[in-house]
């Protein structure tokens, strides 16, 4: 769907989940950032709850590299429960209430952002009429 998208922290790079992915899959961040888009866009579309009822050499094969789903329950972002592999806090990121959250958090952003230049103009039109600048009277014309 057109509005379908997912939450990515500028941030997701740099997390010590991601350097830790890349040693222990021997590969760059870069191929981890990738084979994780695949793997939440594949759990954000296919699970309400994180919950996959498909056995861990699924998102193996998922995202083309084995031994990812160990190396992510190795990192804290997976748990395996009875061959049911569970996204730990997909809520958090994921879903409808997430995303509007994130949302929330843009437009708050935005607006905060906008106040603050709004009150910075009105603040200083107050100290320019303070000194005076706005309230000098014009000089008369030259010559009269």
């Amino acid at each position: 769907m057109a509005g379908d998208w997912m939450k990515v922290e500028l941030s997701t790079p740099d997390k010590p989940e991601i350097w830790m992915l890349a040693h222990i899959l021997e590969i760059s961040r870069t191929h981890v950032l990738g084979m994780l888009m695949v793997c939440w866009s594949w759990l954000n579309t296919h699970t309400t709850d994180g919950k996959s009822n498909v056995p861990p050499g699924f998102f193996d094969d998922l995202v083309g590299h084995k031994g990812f789903c160990d190396a992510m329950v190795e990192v804290g972002w997976f748990t395996v429960e009875q061959d049911a592999v569970v996204m730990v806090n997909f809520a958090k990121h994921n879903g409808q209430s997430a995303k509007k959250r994130a949302q929330d958090n843009v437009r708050k952003g935005a607006q905060r952002a906008r106040d603050a230049v709004g009150s910075r103009t009105d603040r200083d039109q107050r100290r320019e009429e303070q000194r005076g600048e706005e309230t000098a009277p014009p000089l008369p014309p030259r010559g009269g």
